[in-house]
């Protein structure tokens, strides 16, 4: 490392430590997580809070990462306005999903706004975390799930990434 490349990094690092008290405020460091479930998903009946003209699905999902052991999840998507969707110019309307990804030791909640094609059963959304419990309370996150063409009329595969930042340690 050159001279003033070695500089800037213990200027960087004085500046830093001038600045946090590591043992109260540690820099936030996240945890990326890629999950790549097996999908199930059904046609169910939407809650009395969806409009009228809402469709909403049942989805649950399962993987066994090598890194984390047997992870699933189950969310409820809803359309609020199936009406949108024209077969004659398909194309991507907007939907929403929440629900519960259960993980070894704990749990986390989550929502995800985003779009769902149904001229081909894709779909893309950026998840929230909004809770957890066990392991994971306090863990804040999100990141993004990708849902490609299904296998079935009733089965696919969900990819899911995202980051999670520890419970800050001042809680």
């Amino acid at each position: 490392m050159s001279g003033s490349r070695l500089l800037l990094v213990a200027a960087v690092m004085a500046s830093l430590c001038a600045t946090r008290t590591f043992a109260r405020d540690p820099l936030p460091v996240s945890i990326p997580v890629s999950i790549d479930f097996a999908q199930q998903y059904a046609r169910v009946a939407c809650p009395s809070s969806a409009p009228a003209t809402a469709f909403c699905l049942n989805v649950t999902g399962t993987a066994t990462p090598a890194v984390l052991g047997a992870v699933s999840f189950e969310r409820t998507v809803v359309v609020p306005d199936i009406g949108l969707f024209d077969p004659n110019h398909p194309t991507c309307i907007p939907d929403e999903t929440s629900g519960t990804l259960t993980l070894p030791n704990g749990a986390l909640t989550f929502r995800a706004p985003g779009n769902v094609c149904l001229a081909d059963g894709t779909a893309s959304y950026g998840l929230i975390v909004t809770g957890g419990s066990g392991a994971y309370k306090g863990v804040l996150g999100g990141g993004q799930i990708t849902v490609p063409p299904p296998d079935t009329s009733s089965t696919g595969r969900e990819l899911w990434r995202m980051d999670l930042f520890p419970a800050s340690a001042s809680k």
